[in-house]
């Protein structure tokens, strides 16, 4: 009996020394597992926060080349530019270049609301300039100016430096400073420097966070450019883009660092965590394993153990439930938020914001479909009812010429031109082609007025080598013999159609008549109309019709100008086109050579 006593307390004690080791082996396994887990998900946080801080730069860096479209919009800002870069100057801006340069770079801030200031500096002046977007403030940069010696050795064509301080007698300014080239053409020295609010950065990088001695940077060929703590770090060579690992500082401490490298602009942007604050802090779930084991021992720790991992089994088979059914086309379903485990519950606020803009693009797409199938049908059905026309009228024409009507019949052989022309598929047509059909049109208007009108043309020679938008004389001719036709003045009727090269690239034509004319008061209020938009569909047809296309196709000065004759009744129209040839008109307008 005692042996058997003594053979089950032996047995026990062996028992209970496996059950020990066993249950200390699982507890390290346990302790290893969360230490990982924990970890990972904290580098994770520590990732997505310095993606979000990369972006956030990234999109500051981006949206600089924005602030040219302003200057590439209209020629006379890039003359502008131009000039002051290629002009050496001992003295400052006129009164009206400082106002020119001031309403340019208002213009450029309003491209973006993160500017803060923007710094012209051409190295052939004296005396460049600094605006403020806040209070609209321009004056001259001043010497002791934060990033003069940036710009005096600046090579590339776009330039990152470093966030400093920019004061003046009433503010003070704390950003980001990116230099860009000369906003014209040609090969001329100069910068222009922008500065950018950085609050949304530097917020970024000081959102509670379970480190105390997290800290962001960003530095570009070797020197720094932002840092979110009091001392800047930069790492070696051994902080690859893309690595994460152990460094050294210079005072011997080791860190956590991970690099990312921001394409094409070559900065790099790194987090840093103080090396035994990562361990302690990912140490804590195993530590609380530890602690438990003490306590609970096996039966304990076991449970603790099974009881957390079928926990974080059930949230990730929530998640995997959620992407198979959004796998099935299933956009409107969104997965719970209420995870235990953080960042679970930022993967499945991830998948959803997805999921979200993903149904946003499909009814895009949607809608796009719709309205280029609608437009289609609509082009298709504008095609056919003019065909139709053309139809009836050439079988109105024939039947004229069997009744031996041949006058008849030519007029409505140029009815019919002229529908052609109207709603022709090409937009721009060469100058005689336009003329051909001015010449149908009148031919109408005559035989309507039984040829009491004298048609002259003065195209001087060198027009007919340019093209010319569709329909522009038909709306012309159209109102002298709608409202200025003097039918008791039958034999002197005449109009007169004249053109000629104008400064500035453009092309001036005159419409004549001796009609009834109109009073200058009239005059000047038909002029002001023109400029007014279409607001009704009676005014999309004729004379204010003509002008919004022509300012439309070649922008200011072209357009309708009404005007008295020189000499006894009537009415003068100029009209104003640029001289373009047909081969140009399809490609993008470029500034001429200086």
């Amino acid at each position: 009996m005692q042996h058997k006593r003594l053979s089950a307390q032996f047995g026990l004690r062996w028992m209970m020394a496996a059950l020990l080791a066993l249950t200390c082996a699982i507890g390290a396994l346990a302790c290893r597992y969360a230490y990982q887990q924990r970890r990972s998900a904290l580098l994770q946080e520590l990732d997505l926060r310095l993606q979000r801080v990369a972006t956030e730069y990234e999109n500051l860096v981006d949206d600089f080349w924005s602030l040219y479209i302003s200057v590439f919009s209209h020629r006379d800002d890039m003359f502008f530019f131009y000039n002051y870069y290629s002009e050496p100057s001992a003295e400052p801006l006129g009164s009206e270049d400082r106002v020119e340069l001031r309403r340019i770079l208002t213009e450029m801030a309003l491209r973006d609301g993160a500017v803060q200031w923007i710094a012209v500096y051409a190295p052939l002046r004296a005396v460049n300039y600094l605006y403020f977007t806040a209070d609209g403030a321009m004056i001259e940069l001043p010497a002791d100016f934060a990033y003069q010696n940036e710009l005096d050795i600046k090579t590339e064509r776009m330039e990152i430096y470093p966030v400093k301080r920019v004061t003046t007698s009433e503010n003070s300014y704390f950003g980001l400073a990116i230099a860009g080239g000369v906003p014209s053409f040609g090969n001329l020295e100069g910068s222009v420097l922008a500065s950018y609010n950085i609050n949304n950065l530097v917020q970024l990088c000081q959102i509670e966070s379970q480190f105390d001695s997290l800290q962001f940077d960003i530095a570009a060929e070797g020197k720094s450019i932002f840092s979110s703590g009091q001392s800047v770090r930069l790492w070696g060579e051994g902080a690859q883009p893309g690595a994460s690992g152990v460094q050294h500082s210079a005072d011997g401490q080791r860190w956590y660092v991970s690099t990312s490298e921001i394409v094409p602009h070559g900065a790099r942007i790194s987090y840093s965590v103080a090396w035994d604050e990562l361990v302690w802090k990912a140490s804590a779930p195993a530590r609380t394993i530890l602690f438990s084991l003490l306590f609970f021992w096996v039966i304990a720790a076991v449970l603790f153990y099974q009881f957390m991992v079928k926990r974080i089994q059930r949230e990730i088979e929530v998640i995997r439930g959620g992407l198979a059914r959004l796998g099935g086309n299933e956009l409107d379903y969104r997965l719970p938020m209420d995870f235990r485990q953080p960042e679970l519950g930022v993967i499945a606020g991830s998948i959803n914001q997805m999921a979200a803009d993903l149904q946003q693009m499909i009814a895009r797409v949607y809608d796009y479909e719709l309205r280029r199938k609608e437009a289609e049908l609509q082009e298709l059905q504008a095609k056919f009812n003019p065909h139709f026309l053309y139809n009836t009228l050439e079988i109105f024409r024939a039947r004229c010429y069997e009744n031996g009507d041949e006058e008849t019949a030519e007029l409505i052989a140029q009815t019919a031109a002229n529908f052609r022309g109207l709603i022709g598929s090409r937009n721009f047509i060469p100058m005689q082609e336009e003329l051909s059909a001015s010449k149908r049109y009148i031919a109408l208007g005559r035989a309507r007025h039984d040829d009491g009108v004298e048609v002259q043309y003065d195209i001087d020679t060198e027009v007919l080598q340019y093209g010319i938008i569709r329909n522009v004389f038909q709306p012309l001719i159209e109102n002298y013999f709608e409202h200025g036709y003097d039918s008791g003045n039958a034999e002197e009727n005449f109009i007169h159609i004249r053109g000629r090269l104008a400064a500035d690239g453009l092309i001036l034509f005159e419409v004549e008549d001796n009609g009834y004319g109109m009073d200058p008061a009239r005059m000047a209020q038909m002029n002001e109309r023109l400029q007014a938009p279409i607001r009704t569909e009676q005014e999309s047809y004729g004379l204010k019709n003509l002008h919004q296309r022509l300012r439309l196709f070649y922008g200011e000065p072209c357009g309708l100008t009404l005007c008295p004759r020189a000499e006894g009744r009537g009415l003068r129209i100029e009209v104003r086109v640029r001289q373009m040839k047909c081969e140009d008109a399809a490609q993008p307008s470029a500034p001429p050579a200086p």
